[in-house]
């Protein structure tokens, strides 16, 4: 895999968030995702999906370790008119910046590797240090149903 570096703008984004180990915990929240944008008929407005573990597991305890699965749609979803579209789904605001950027292919359950991976390896070799002000994120070029 090659890595990258690349300016990405901020995005604001609906979420849902689980909590306990990613690998039980992140499909939970994708799932209660989708549902929540099917029953509120927000599908069409879809842009873009990504995901990020808030905690390193190598710190954390697997209970406590926050997943945010997030939706971007074309909308502001941030205007008080647009909030009620919304129901209970949570807005954050994912600050842009410089992104190292590495394309994966493969099993989801190999993600937590890649990650340790890039983080230990990978970034360091390249003269690299992580922003650690602002997630590692998923960003989602498929559809997890299809792929």
């Amino acid at each position: 895999m090659t890595l990258r570096l690349e300016q990405k703008p901020s995005r604001t984004v609906v979420y849902i968030k689980t909590m306990g180990p990613y690998p039980e915990n992140a499909p939970k929240a994708w799932q209660q995702l989708w549902e929540t944008i099917h029953n509120l008929g927000l599908v069409h407005h879809v842009t873009g999906n990504v995901g990020f573990g808030l905690d390193s597991p190598k710190l954390i305890p697997a209970h406590m370790l926050r997943y945010f699965a997030c939706l971007e749609l074309d909308f502001d979803v941030t205007s008080a008119a647009n909030k009620k579209r919304l129901g209970d789904l949570e807005v954050i605001k994912l600050e842009g910046g410089c992104y190292a950027i590495e394309t994966m292919k493969g099993a989801y359950s190999a993600m937590p590797e890649q990650f340790t991976r890039l983080h230990d390896q990978v970034l360091p070799a390249q003269g690299l240090v992580p922003d650690y002000s602002r997630p590692f994120l998923e960003i989602y070029l498929n559809d997890a149903m299809e792929v």
